[in-house]
């Protein structure tokens, strides 16, 4: 009897997005870690206005998608869900991905207590009010939220690998992609929590996570 071998092609990934970090990074890196190769659309912000009026590629008239086998899919953190589930980014098992999950949803809690002091998001035009609302976000609500994170870490064999299971899970890109904006605005932001910033360090050392590092475009954000 002759050997029947399915070849079971991967989809072709396609993620849309501006061209800069932002929003779409995070399943940028997803992709990048699971050595998956993908079709990185970009598109400036004058081209935008055209870009958007493809109502198949953005169903909301939002960006990032992702587009797959002529599924698309809108909002960044369900889509690198997604691919974080389908390329083994995500836990081992229901308990690993609901603390991937409680990792990343504190980290959306983070950005947006971010916003206001990034170059885009910043409304305040005093300076020095300014600096006194970011102190009061970094020492505060924003030092909390990491002290959380940073004892989940620890909980996972004393903090010397990654937030969940026993190897690198989306909840680590997640905070690898946040952790660049957050000292982008206040350098220090890591300094009370030292596992956190072995873990940055860690996780850029990866392969191919450094590999993708090295030759993404060079954008502000």
């Amino acid at each position: 009897m002759s050997n029947i071998y399915l070849l079971i092609a991967m989809p072709q990934y396609r993620i849309n997005y501006f061209d800069v970090r932002g929003l779409a990074e995070v399943a940028r890196l997803i992709l990048a870690q699971a050595g998956q190769e993908f079709v990185d659309h970009r598109f400036s912000r004058e081209q935008w206005p055209e870009e958007k009026t493809n109502s198949k590629r953005y169903p909301f008239g939002v960006a990032p998608t992702l587009e797959f086998d002529d599924v698309v899919l809108p909002e960044s953190i369900p889509l690198s869900r997604y691919l974080a589930s389908e390329l083994g980014l995500n836990g081992k098992n229901n308990l690993e991905k609901a603390w991937c999950d409680v990792v990343v949803d504190i980290l959306v809690e983070i950005r947006k207590e971010l916003w206001p002091f990034t170059t885009f998001g910043r409304k305040e035009k005093d300076d020095a009010k300014f600096e006194e609302q970011k102190k009061a976000a970094f020492e505060g609500v924003i030092a909390k939220k990491l002290g959380h994170i940073e004892g989940i870490l620890k909980a996972n064999n004393g903090g010397s690998g990654f937030f969940v299971g026993d190897g690198v899970t989306w909840a680590d890109l997640v905070f690898l992609d946040a952790s660049g904006r957050m000292l982008e605005v206040c350098s220090t932001c890591l300094d009370q929590t030292p596992l956190l910033k072995a873990l940055v360090d860690r996780v850029k050392e990866l392969p191919r996570i450094k590999k993708h590092i090295e030759t993404r475009p060079e954008r502000p954000v």
